[in-house]
């Protein structure tokens, strides 16, 4: 019985440590990959530092930089897991044919930027709203009192705040109606 016990603790010890290494290891490689300079070490994001810089997110009178993780990478195990599985789909492209111009850059971001922003409103700006709570703000801002009532999520209307403009005729459209409204007495 204690060959059997002791065993047993034995097997238990070594699942446990093999397993938190199989976790563990994976996990220490991924948060690693967490920091702006990695971020930034692909010929495709060198293009988006120069806007970055130039935002409030970054440069601003209070001091508070915000990296590329803040933004793009969630905090819960489930969310962090899917980014950066499908952050390896950019990884591979970035290996393969990496847009090493401005105007490779431009011809792509469409695309990225679609998918960004979908992240953004699937998780209800989520990023956003760790800085940027609407019970952290001093004044009443009658845009979020209605965002509050409606529903909107932050990047519906805050959506090129740090990599300079790229449009988004869908949410302008539906932004230029709810003002056309509000100022008729419609909405």
């Amino acid at each position: 019985m204690r060959r059997l016990s002791s065993g047993f603790f034995t097997g238990t010890a070594a699942a446990f440590f093999v397993g938190t290494f199989a976790v563990g290891a994976p996990t220490i490689g991924l948060k690693a990959t967490d920091d702006p300079e990695f971020c930034v070490s692909c010929h495709t994001m060198k293009h988006l530092l120069a806007e970055t810089v130039q935002s409030r997110h970054y440069t601003n009178a209070v001091g508070v930089r915000v990296g590329c993780p803040d933004c793009h990478v969630p905090y819960d195990t489930a969310s962090y897991l899917r980014v950066k599985l499908l952050a390896a789909k950019d990884v591979f492209f970035e290996l393969v044919r990496p847009a090493k111009t401005p105007e490779e850059y431009e011809r792509i971001r469409p695309r990225l930027v679609k998918t960004v922003r979908a992240d953004f409103l699937r998780n209800d700006s989520a990023a956003c709203k760790k800085c940027h709570g609407f019970d952290h703000f001093d004044v009443t801002i009658r845009a979020h009192q209605r965002a509050i009532e409606d529903k909107t999520t932050c990047v519906a209307c805050h959506y090129n705040l740090v990599h300079g403009e790229m449009p988004w005729p869908e949410m302008e459209q539906t932004l230029e109606h709810e003002v056309q409204a509000e100022a008729t007495g419609d909405g």
